[in-house]
């Protein structure tokens, strides 16, 4: 189901200059291809947890355009309070600069990755920094055996091919 969702994204390119309606300054665009994901992640059996969703913008190849991540929460309808937590991770198509600024032309999915789920692994959507090709996001994780929760770190790697993959240690 992933490839075909990736297939499905992966050529529409949008127009990422027009401003979402409601004032939040969110490209109306990135906010529908959001929306499409958590849609046909949470299929018939599920809705996203919209009030969750977050937006986080970093320069993921250096070539000084932020490109958009985000995270969202997705409830199963069946088994009430269960949550999947994902993150998906948007490269930006950059026009000619304008003067000292490269503007985007559009947006296009690179990979999205279920990182977590509620009571197995909770993450911090407020929570994410971006470094040499890896991204570092920090999770709640229960003890083992009725122990506490302890806090960790969690690593993906964003490949050369565009692909999330989480960083074993």
């Amino acid at each position: 189901m992933k490839r075909l969702l990736l297939a499905a994204l992966f050529s529409l390119s949008l127009d990422a200059h027009a401003q979402a309606s409601d004032g939040t300054g969110l490209p109306v665009q990135l906010e529908g291809q959001a929306d499409r994901i958590a849609q046909l992640m949470a299929g018939a059996h599920a809705l996203e947890f919209r009030t969750a969703r977050r937006y986080h913008f970093v320069d993921l190849n250096g070539d000084g355009v932020p490109d958009p991540v985000v995270f969202f929460a997705i409830e199963g309808i069946v088994a009430s309070k269960r949550f999947d937590y994902y993150i998906a991770v948007f490269g930006t198509e950059p026009l000619a600069p304008t003067g000292q600024r490269v503007r985007p032309s559009g947006f296009r999915l690179l990979d999205f990755l279920r990182v977590g789920s509620r009571g197995q692994r909770e993450i911090d959507f407020e929570k994410l920094s971006f470094a040499n090709g890896v991204f570092t996001l920090e999770a709640t994780e229960p003890g083992e055996k009725g122990a506490a929760t302890r806090k960790t770190s969690l690593l993906l790697r964003l490949g050369a091919d565009g692909r999330l993959a989480e960083v074993k240690r």
